[in-house]
């Protein structure tokens, strides 16, 4: 979950303190984009609001410039609010099936054949890789970038059966941030929930699959496929396929609030914090991408892009004077991973854990090993430098 964020008054650079309302709009597809954030940095301090399901958003605090932002569209910049924010989408943006009835019978054959031999396409056997990683999180008042570089163990798809995980050996972390009381940040989420790890026979009757007839293929066996949810309209995504081998090659897809509450979150535990804690969701979106390479007629993941954006609240302190706390949560991370043939000094001397940590929302017994190694991490050796020694925009 975000710490909550706290609107900054500042005498400085100031624009009015009144209210400024606006609206963000997607400028090729027509539509408000919802989840905007949309923040200023005024002094060394952060202030960030978000813009609501209609795209509209109110800016309380003052700035000298605003930074919009979206896990889906470019960042923009602007000195000065107008009524409407046009945003470009990324080239990667996942776009909505408009046609529903061109579902070809191959396409679930083939796809059926991948989860039956996933196991003998898709990481056979354990490997030892080099990587690198990056997250940002532009919601963190302080602001916060942190680099990795490293070993990587990669577990084989039988071995994470038996409770192997993905474990990394950095030999270099940096935190930029402005103190030196940030942790570094692994995602761990990035690296076990993709479309191939998540796809099954439920996944294939909830989705329904066409071909992208515009994709030109590079040998004539490759396709790339675009589903959607027959339940969530914002669940989408996409597969490139080799369709002589049955293996996918990429996969993206963008889950949007509705479908990260139906699944994210058992309804009865949605129901206890509700109660207890109050906690409404007003936004919550999951886009991950994952490409994968072949080492010796296996396939393993080579580059992962993992966006998160999650607004909700929850009852203020003391709980009893019916008040939230709006919070926000907005995270990118990449990682890129190599077959590795480097033969350098481990300094760090030891492999840390990445265990696949449950939702923050989701109540769960940590197991002694992960609490252990929570308390490692929070000890590894790291460098902080100035944020402004590196791009966060």
């Amino acid at each position: 979950m975000g710490k909550l964020l706290y609107a900054m008054v500042c005498t400085v650079f100031c624009c009015p303190m009144q209210a400024q309302r606006g609206i963000v709009w997607d400028r090729t597809n027509g539509k408000p984009v919802a989840n905007a954030s949309i923040g200023a940095d005024i002094g060394g301090k952060k202030s960030v609001t978000s813009s609501d399901r209609n795209g509209r958003f109110n800016v309380t605090f003052p700035f000298k410039q605003l930074t919009v932002s979206h896990i889906c569209y470019r960042k923009k910049h602007v000195t000065s609010l107008c009524d409407t924010i046009f945003l470009e989408p990324e080239t990667h943006e996942i776009q909505e099936i408009s046609v529903v009835n061109e579902e070809q019978k191959w396409i679930k054959e083939k796809l059926r054949h991948v989860i039956k031999h996933r196991k003998t396409l898709y990481q056979t056997a354990d490997r030892c890789m080099s990587y690198e990683y990056c997250t940002t999180n532009p919601s963190d008042s302080r602001g916060y970038v942190f680099n990795s570089r490293g070993q990587m163990y990669v577990p084989s798809l039988r071995n994470m059966e038996k409770d192997s995980i993905y474990q990394v050996c950095p030999f270099e972390n940096i935190v930029y941030s402005k103190d030196t009381t940030a942790n570094v940040d692994f995602l761990q989420l990035m690296l076990y929930e993709n479309v191939v790890a998540e796809m099954d026979r439920k996944f294939l009757r909830r989705h329904l699959f066409r071909e992208d007839k515009e994709h030109e293929s590079p040998d004539g066996n490759t396709v790339r496929l675009v589903f959607r949810s027959e339940k969530h309209k914002e669940d989408r995504g996409f597969i490139v396929m080799d369709t002589a081998r049955c293996v996918i090659l990429e996969a993206g897809r963008t889950t949007g609030l509705e479908c990260n509450l139906d699944e994210k979150i058992s309804p009865f535990m949605l129901t206890i914090l509700s109660s207890m804690a109050g906690l409404r969701f007003s936004g919550w979106t999951i886009d991950n991408r994952i490409t994968f390479k072949e080492i010796d007629n296996v396939y393993y993941p080579a580059h992962i892009t993992y966006r998160y954006h999650e607004r909700y609240s929850i009852k203020s302190k003391p709980s009893n004077d019916g008040k939230h706390e709006e919070r926000l949560s907005d995270k990118e991370a990449t990682l890129t991973l190599k077959p590795d043939t480097a033969t350098g000094d481990m300094s760090f001397g030891r492999y840390y854990d990445i265990p696949h940590e449950p939702h923050a929302t989701i109540i769960y017994v940590e197991r002694k090993r992960h609490y252990q190694n929570r308390m490692a991490m929070d000890q590894m050796p790291r460098v902080y430098k100035p944020l402004q020694d590196t791009a966060m925009q």
